[in-house]
């Protein structure tokens, strides 16, 4: 993996078992670290203290793969620019080797060597994200950040409920700050047409230190990045 990136990938244990979760297999990963070089040498750029996700290993046999739950125990993304524009995630290694040809299948092969994937929980406990930005004087973080996730993924029509919390969110730009540890929590409840990727928000709550916020409306998932909106935003007592 480290000839692979410029960076220095690490971790301190890797286990598979069953008592932890039983019958359901538990595949666990210890402090996770990737760690720059030059001009990032000793930056920390993301790591995960512990990474965990539990399976149903027979359920792959009926090309059906369920998930039971995703944890990531104290994550953290540590993103920097400097002043000439270079980032400290572009850590790709451009490949020397020669173009594989692709091999294409046609749709009755392709289906029959498919497994699909159920994700049940995505849980997120501790997490940190900091992001420093030189070359624009942009300075933000969010510390204690907690994210619960619920639902069938695979299902063609779908109810998500999300849970997430923000202990501190500072933000600063060209000298200026503009949040100063606040708190951020939001709950969420939608109804999800994932081959849309439209999602219709009902029952939800944002909250911003003191000012609560319901929010209702549409949310559709575009190509390239975009995203289209149809949202009320209204103060909630």
């Amino acid at each position: 993996m480290n000839e692979q990136v410029q960076a220095k990938v690490d971790w301190t244990k890797f286990s598979l078992s069953f008592f932890r979760g039983f019958p359901n297999l538990s595949v666990n990963l210890h402090k996770l670290s990737v760690v720059g070089l030059d001009p990032f040498a000793g930056d920390t750029l993301a790591g995960i203290q512990r990474f965990e996700l539990r399976v149903n290993p027979f359920s792959a046999i009926r090309k059906n793969l369920e998930v039971k739950s995703v944890l990531v125990d104290h994550p953290l993304v540590n993103g920097i620019v400097l002043e000439n524009g270079v980032a400290n995630w572009d850590i790709t290694v451009e490949s020397d080797e020669a173009e594989v040809e692709e091999v294409k299948l046609d749709d009755t092969e392709a289906s029959a060597g498919a497994i699909s994937v159920t994700l049940k929980r995505l849980a997120i406990h501790g997490g940190r994200i900091y992001y420093l930005d030189k070359s624009s004087d942009m300075e933000t973080s969010l510390e204690g950040f907690d994210l619960e996730l619920h639902g069938d993924l695979s299902l063609e029509q779908t109810e998500l409920a999300i849970s997430s919390r923000v202990e501190r969110i500072n933000a600063k730009m060209g000298g200026i700050p503009y949040l100063k540890d606040a708190e951020l929590g939001l709950d969420l409840l939608a109804a999800a047409n994932m081959i849309e990727n439209r999602y219709t928000l009902k029952d939800n709550l944002i909250r911003l230190n003191g000012l609560a916020l319901g929010v209702e409306g549409e949310v559709q998932l575009l190509d390239e990045g975009a995203m289209e909106m149809d949202l009320n935003i209204f103060l909630s007592l």
